[in-house]
């Protein structure tokens, strides 16, 4: 409730009213709070997640990556799955097995982080654009009401999204401008693609970004390298 200053009449002595920036009256709507709200639905989406994927195991895919990767050398590694490249994907789950054994708390988990990283990332990249409280709504929606519920209430999305994770990464460092930046970008890049193929879109953005500035051969290396 805002106070209205003194002669206005007593009937008009309050009314309800929603202040969106920083004032000493009303609410108080700071990028600190929106990140605090963020991380609030982050902490219900995780744990939503978790007791719905409670009692899985392995899923094929996943078994497949250790059946292929004994002893994650060059060539297995490199070996495509379904025309997919997923070199970090066999070094998590591959990693992950070795580290804890075969608990599969430790790939669920990972999946979970996954998705809260994106949803993270994307939150940063939109905020930039609409501003903090705006780009909670589509963030949000990301973490509970994607259509892909397959690939974010089970950890076999673990591959996608941590390569989408990776590449919305990109988007951000390469905003930055400078050389720092650019080295984030390029290398995010090439963690994007060699997690899964959704890395290609990222790579196209990235690519028309650089190209639309005036110093488009200098900086081509962002995205030729990773290509």
């Amino acid at each position: 409730m805002a106070t209205v200053p003194h002669g206005l009449g007593e009937e008009r002595a309050t009314v309800p009213r929603v202040v969106l920036p920083i004032t000493s009256r009303g609410l108080v709507v700071t990028d600190r709070l929106c990140w605090g709200l963020l991380g609030a639905a982050m902490a219900i989406a995780a744990a939503l997640i978790l007791y719905l994927n409670r009692g899985t195991t392995f899923y094929f895919d996943e078994l497949t990556f250790l059946y292929q990767s004994p002893r994650l050398d060059a060539g297995e590694l490199l070996e495509p799955h379904e025309g997919h490249l997923i070199i970090v994907s066999r070094l998590l789950i591959k990693g992950g097995v070795e580290a804890f054994g075969a608990d599969y708390l430790v790939i669920r988990v990972l999946g979970v982080s996954a998705v809260l990283l994106a949803a993270g990332l994307f939150y940063a990249l939109v905020k930039r654009r609409i501003g903090a409280l705006p780009a909670l709504a589509p963030t949000v929606v990301l973490l509970f009401f994607g259509s892909a519920w397959s690939h974010v209430a089970i950890p076999i999305g673990l591959t996608s999204i941590l390569s989408i994770a990776a590449g919305l990464g990109a988007l951000l460092a390469l905003e930055r401008g400078h050389r720092s930046g650019d080295l984030a970008a390029c290398a995010l890049l090439i963690l994007s693609l060699a997690t899964y193929t959704t890395g290609l879109p990222f790579l196209v953005g990235v690519a028309i970004s650089v190209l639309l500035r005036p110093d488009r051969r200098r900086r081509a290396w962002i995205f030729a390298v990773p290509l």
